[in-house]
C-alpha cells in the first residue's frame, strides 16, 4: 500500500469505501490509517465541494454490517451539494448507481458522473456468468438518466480472492475535469 504515498492531486486525494473495507478489520481503521498515513480524505457519506464542483462519496451497501454505530450508505450526502453543482458520486458498487439516479431525482438533483468499481470486470472466466446474472452494468462507461448521469466502472488494478487477473484488466483511470466555464476549476 504504500505507493499510495506517492499520489498526489492537486485538489486532494479521496476514498469511499468498497465492500473489502468491512471484510479485514475494523473500517474505522483503514479510514485512520489512508488519512493518518497517506493523506487521503476519506469521504464516507460526505462531500468535498470545488466551486462549482460537488465531489460525494458514499459508504458501500456492506457498510450496514460494519457494526459501526451509525455507519450505513446515506444517499442524503447528495443533497448536501451547492444548487446547480456539477456532481460527481464515489460509490464502489455500481449496482448503486439506479438508486442513486432515483434519489437525485426526487430531490430535483441531477448527478452528472458517478465512479465505481466492485466488478472486477469478471476477473475469473468461470465466475463471469454470475458476475453478469448479479450486476446490472459491468464494465465502462453507461449513459444512463436520458443521458444526464454518466456511470464509469473501472476493472480496478487488484484482484478478489485469487492472485489473479484472467481478462488482463488491472487498470487506473485517469479523467481530466474540464469546464467552459475556466473559473470552475480554480
Amino acid at each position: 500500500m504504500d505507493p499510495l504515498k506517492f499520489l498526489h492531486a492537486r485538489i486532494g486525494t479521496f476514498f469511499t469505501t468498497g465492500n473489502h473495507e468491512y471484510y479485514y478489520g475494523s473500517a474505522l481503521e483503514w479510514f485512520d490509517h489512508f488519512n493518518n498515513s497517506y493523506g487521503i480524505t476519506i469521504l464516507d457519506n460526505k462531500i468535498f465541494q470545488l466551486n462549482h464542483i460537488c465531489f460525494v462519496g458514499l459508504n458501500d451497501l456492506k457498510s450496514k454490517n460494519s457494526g459501526i454505530y451509525d455507519h450505513t450508505l446515506d444517499l442524503s450526502a447528495i443533497s448536501k451539494c451547492k444548487p446547480n453543482s456539477s456532481i460527481i458520486v464515489m460509490a464502489h458498487n455500481p449496482v448503486m448507481a439506479d438508486d442513486i439516479i432515483s434519489y437525485a431525482k426526487n430531490h430535483s438533483i441531477i448527478v452528472d458522473l458517478i465512479l465505481s468499481g466492485h466488478t472486477h470486470f469478471g476477473q475469473i472466466y468461470p465466475l463471469i456468468l454470475n458476475v453478469y446474472l448479479t450486476q446490472p452494468y459491468l464494465y465502462g462507461w453507461y449513459n444512463l438518466n436520458n443521458g444526464l448521469t454518466k456511470l464509469l466502472i473501472s476493472a480496478g488494478t487488484l484482484y478478489l480472492a485469487m492472485p489473479m487477473k484472467m481478462l488482463d484488466m488491472s487498470e487506473i483511470w485517469l479523467l481530466t475535469l474540464t469546464s467552459d466555464n475556466q473559473n470552475d476549476l480554480k
